[in-house]
């Protein structure tokens, strides 16, 4: 089963996530799309607000995928959190990610492979 459960849109670009370990690019002008894969399922998807060329993708294993739209090749890994990567968003250079470890990392994707914050989450 290629359960469908994210989706992120920006322009004409289309990035999908899947319980398969799948993500797709997708133009929706001429329907090309190319595949991202991963191991483990793929929980969270983001495409550059800014009309980069980057997008990403996180896992159920803890890690960020950072991707080239145009090429469809992983730039970089991402791994701080302990525990499910649930969502990611990217603007620019800078990329968030939300866990189930109950924290928020904040990334400058050009810089380090390491977070520049990991900050508390929702804990009162």
């Amino acid at each position: 089963d290629e359960t469908v459960w994210r989706v992120c849109l920006v322009g004409d670009t289309l990035l999908t996530a899947s319980h398969q370990g799948t993500s797709r690019l997708i133009n929706l002008l001429n329907h090309e799309s190319v595949a991202l894969e991963h191991e483990e399922v793929v929980w969270g998807a983001t495409i550059d607000r800014n009309g980069g060329h980057l997008c990403a993708t996180s896992t159920a294993h803890a890690a960020i995928f950072v991707w080239n739209s145009h090429t469809g090749h992983c730039v970089k890994t991402l791994r701080a959190h302990t525990s499910e990567v649930n969502a990611v968003g990217l603007c620019g250079d800078v990329l968030v990610s939300a866990s189930d470890d109950g924290r928020v990392g904040v990334w400058r994707v050009s810089g380090s492979d390491k977070p520049s914050a990991l900050l508390a989450g929702h804990a009162d």
